[in-house]
């Protein structure tokens, strides 16, 4: 809220606006001990956190139209979505696990991981250019189902919770637009017993995918999509592969 919470310069005074899109947003020590909560839908440039007392809570959308550094306590529930449209965004995670679903969804834009990524949620690609870099990116499902411009360079290792759920764990179910480069791999640990979906998009290229544990059945997809490993440890349901991918 506005008031004497916010400062529209770096340890300047309070008393002005909430942030927009065009304002960066720092919490740091001068922020001191305290709990922000988003309580209704926000938006901000980039959220630089460099001190680790400040706790952000609540279920309202946020939307971040540049780069973030998480730190401290991100209990935060509401969707959080990158919506920039240019190069050059970075995501430093700092050991913070997300509480929330993340969407990228900006035409022509870019983000690279810093670190690790992790999240209760779901990560959504809609339109731009995600980079792992290496780190490793952990998520209840990976989505990108649509015919938008997407890039997904991917060299580190990624891991699948799937919560129990059932129906698509890893959608490029619509893989029009979608361009991917993948030397990592990709684990799934539900070990519940509810069918999981993987379609792999055509003609993509996954290169490692690994299904561990679990008791219900896996239902590969994706006609012409390619598969170049594909391993199973202490999982003893059934799978298909139907429409035919390539393994």
């Amino acid at each position: 809220t506005a008031g004497t919470k916010w400062s529209l310069t770096n340890g300047g005074a309070g008393g002005e606006t909430v942030p927009d899109a065009t304002m960066n947003v720092y919490f740091d020590s001068g922020s001191g001990t305290c709990t922000v909560t988003i309580a209704a839908s926000s938006v901000c440039l980039s959220v630089i956190q460099s001190s680790a007392n400040v706790t952000v809570a609540g279920g309202s959308a946020l939307a971040i139209s540049g780069s973030a550094t998480f730190l401290g306590s991100w209990t935060h529930t509401g969707t959080k979505t990158f919506n920039s449209t240019t190069t050059g965004n970075t995501i430093t995670s700092n050991g913070v696990v997300l509480a929330s679903a993340v969407t990228f969804n900006g035409v022509g834009g870019e983000w690279t991981l810093a670190d690790a990524l992790s999240t209760s949620g779901t990560v959504t690609l809609t339109n731009g250019s995600l980079t792992d870099a290496g780190f490793s990116l952990t998520a209840d499902r990976f989505v990108s189902t649509n015919s938008n411009t997407r890039v997904v360079t991917k060299t580190g290792n990624w891991t699948l919770t799937g919560s129990g759920v059932s129906g698509n764990l890893f959608d490029f179910t619509t893989s029009t637009g979608a361009t991917v480069t993948d030397s990592g791999s990709i684990t799934t640990t539900d070990n519940s017993s509810t069918t999981k979906t993987i379609n792999v998009g055509t003609p993509l290229t996954w290169n490692d995918f690994n299904i561990t544990a679990g008791t219900g059945n896996f239902v590969f997809s994706g006609t012409g999509g390619t598969v170049r490993n594909l391993n199973w440890t202490g999982f003893s349901g059934a799978w298909s592969n139907s429409p035919a991918l390539n393994i």
